[in-house]
């Protein structure tokens, strides 16, 4: 059974960050304090939604939730080069249990994991601006995004040895945890507080028994 938030002074730091992987999942967005001033006014800041979030946890929700934890403790927190932001944010996750003024800082987290996640074990694969096959790449986690060219998506694909593969396309929504194969274009390699990704493009890829996504 889920648990009210709403006159909880302090709150449980995974169900709240579970909840929202689970807001940004069913909303196709990441709303925060900042875009809703100057871009979309009428919204609800994600982070306030998921205080209040009723609907179904999956346990992908938890499982990223809980990575997104271990990430900020374990990498992201023994960093030399962390900012006054970051050094908040590891703060927040170190209890169980958060006071809900920290709400907004804490949500924070999903979409910072999203971007910066991955293995520390991570290598670039293939070669710039060569067309491979990839027989196996699993959708770790989706972040939504709005560009000058309309609603899109970053994709946060791992390989069967834990490389990190990137792909932003505004092709349709692909199911988080599914493991899709194809060819892609390798666009650049990257590498970012340590972790090595492979940025890729032009990707025709499908998961098993279902159409080729291209973009």
């Amino acid at each position: 059974m889920q648990r009210n938030f709403s006159f909880i002074a302090n709150s449980n730091t995974l169900e709240f960050l579970a909840r929202v992987v689970a807001v940004i999942r069913e909303d196709d967005a990441w709303i925060s304090k900042r875009r809703k001033r100057e871009v979309i006014p009428w919204a609800t800041v994600t982070a306030d939604r998921a205080m209040r979030y009723t609907g179904v946890l999956f346990p992908h929700d938890w499982d990223l939730a809980w990575q997104a934890i271990s990430w900020c403790r374990e990498v992201m927190g023994k960093r030399e080069d962390v900012n006054d932001y970051e050094v908040n944010l590891l703060f927040s996750v170190m209890d169980d249990n958060f006071p809900h003024e920290q709400r907004a800082l804490l949500a924070s987290l999903i979409p910072k994991f999203y971007r910066e996640g991955g293995s520390t074990d991570s290598i670039h694969l293939g070669s710039v601006a060569i067309r491979q096959y990839f027989d196996y790449l699993k959708l770790e986690c989706t972040l939504p995004i709005d560009t000058v060219w309309g609603h899109g998506y970053v994709y946060r694909f791992s390989d069967s040895d834990s490389n990190v593969l990137i792909w932003s396309t505004s092709s349709k929504k692909l199911d988080t945890g599914l493991v899709y194969a194809g060819r892609c274009t390798v666009k650049a390699h990257r590498e970012v507080h340590g972790i090595c990704s492979t940025i890729l493009t032009r990707c025709a890829i499908s998961e098993c028994g279902s159409d080729i996504v291209r973009a």
